[in-house]
């Protein structure tokens, strides 16, 4: 079964910024929502990065994630030190607490034997994980295509695949490569109905038409984060709320239309 859609949201500081940010979704949604903890490698040993206004510190993950029930609560880990993946994997799911719910990985290609021995941890089983296709994941395939097949090693080791070529610095997507890359994800994948596809790049409230060219032929979430942020680099709240509120708008419109 394919797992529920989403509206993404990564980059949040705390949990009273998710909570301004959701006063602006109606009550009557049935809309997923994804808050996003951004997580390195770096800021897991408390060492500083180039992003201080979007990675908090690890201890404060457990304020983020709230405990509503129409959040997907994910850490966004990065690394540069794959071979210890596993552990830092378990070292940020144990402080980001009992409200998060696993992980998206924003590394190129992950080591599959991670992902397996994660999943077969009995507290961790039941976990999402969302597979980030960056800018350096899809060059290296070089073609949706290729990209769809590099994902059949991936089954039933990932919840969702994030086509994702801007990497939260507001590179808007194409949607021409959008749609050729869900079609062979689709198509290479033994279990098509068992992955969600999911999309970002330099979404805003402005410009989410674009994902209507997709909608008639495939179901997907959507994440945004550079283009959510004002000119010092924090989240912006009224962009987060509007963006949201867009967001499900077009949702329940196609889902009307449908």
């Amino acid at each position: 079964m394919r797992p529920q859609p989403y509206i993404g949201i990564t980059g949040f500081m705390s949990g009273d910024e998710v909570d301004k940010v959701l006063d602006a979704l109606p009550e009557d949604t049935d809309r997923l929502v994804m808050v996003g903890g951004l997580v390195s490698s770096k800021t897991l040993r408390h060492e500083p990065n180039k992003w201080p206004q979007r990675y908090p510190s690890p201890d404060k993950l457990c304020k983020i994630f709230r405990g509503y029930p129409n959040l997907l609560n994910l850490i966004h880990f990065n690394t540069k030190e794959p071979e210890n993946l596993y552990d830092d994997m378990c070292l940020a799911q144990d402080l980001a607490g009992p409200n998060c719910h696993g992980f998206q990985l924003n590394i190129a290609w992950p080591d599959k034997r991670v992902l397996e021995r994660y999943k077969k941890y009995a507290l961790f089983h039941h976990k999402t994980i969302v597979l980030q296709c960056g800018g350096n994941a899809l060059r290296e395939v070089g073609s949706p295509f290729n990209l769809g097949l590099r994902l059949r090693d991936y089954e039933g080791l990932v919840d969702y695949v994030l086509v994702d070529p801007s990497g939260g610095l507001g590179k808007e997507f194409d949607p021409g490569y959008a749609h050729a890359a869900f079609y062979y994800i689709e198509k290479n994948a033994p279990n098509p109905s068992s992955i969600g596809l999911g999309i970002a790049g330099g979404l805003h409230a402005g410009n989410l038409d674009c994902l209507r060219k997709l909608m008639p032929e495939f179901e997907f979430s959507i994440d945004a984060e550079g283009k959510l942020r004002d000119k010092d680099g924090h989240l912006d709240i009224a962009a987060a709320q509007a963006y949201l509120k867009a967001a499900d708008a077009l949702y329940r419109e196609h889902k009307k239309a449908a």
